[in-house]
């Protein structure tokens, strides 16, 4: 379900993120945020950018224990069903 709309507050200090936010309803088993950081500003998901998915285990807030490239931003932009980028 979309978080987007429900946050209440982040932080970003030395690379590291954290997101607060206002969750009607139960958490679902094995519910999961998924972040895209576009630092190249394409709109797309693709090497230049970070990523990272994180369980929510029904807390209010999350904290981004690593950010993925490269290869590893695979699973984020399915997640977000991003295309990747195809640039060289």
């Amino acid at each position: 379900r979309p978080v987007a709309a429900q946050v209440a507050g982040a932080a970003v200090a030395a690379g590291g993120a954290q997101l607060n936010w206002i969750m009607p309803g139960r958490a679902w088993p094995g519910e999961r945020v998924a972040l895209l950081v576009d630092r190249n500003g394409d709109r797309r998901c693709g090497d230049g950018d970070l990523g990272a998915i994180v369980p929510v285990d029904g807390r209010p807030s999350v904290t981004v224990p690593a950010w993925r490239q490269g290869a590893a931003l695979t699973s984020v932009c399915a997640s977000l069903r991003l295309e990747a980028s195809r640039e060289p």
